[in-house]
């Protein structure tokens, strides 16, 4: 599944490289504040809502990865 295809409630690993142990969370939308742009004009995400560890953070859906979907 791509990312771009997530649903609320889909279970995603957040990866953040070398630096800091994955963490499991659910989508839970897009972050309307950061559509990017490509140089062709289509527009697209760059951060997605995740839930974690008890709080939701905007987080780069390039770090996203769908484990199970809703």
């Amino acid at each position: 599944m791509k990312v771009f295809d997530l649903k609320p409630g889909d279970l995603v690993e957040v990866s953040f490289g070398d630096t800091s142990p994955a963490v499991m969370g659910l989508f839970v939308e897009y972050d309307e504040r950061c559509a990017s742009f490509t140089e062709e004009g289509a527009s697209y995400w760059s951060r997605a809502m995740v839930f974690w560890d008890g709080e939701i953070f905007s987080t780069p859906v390039n770090q996203i990865e769908v484990i199970r979907a809703a």
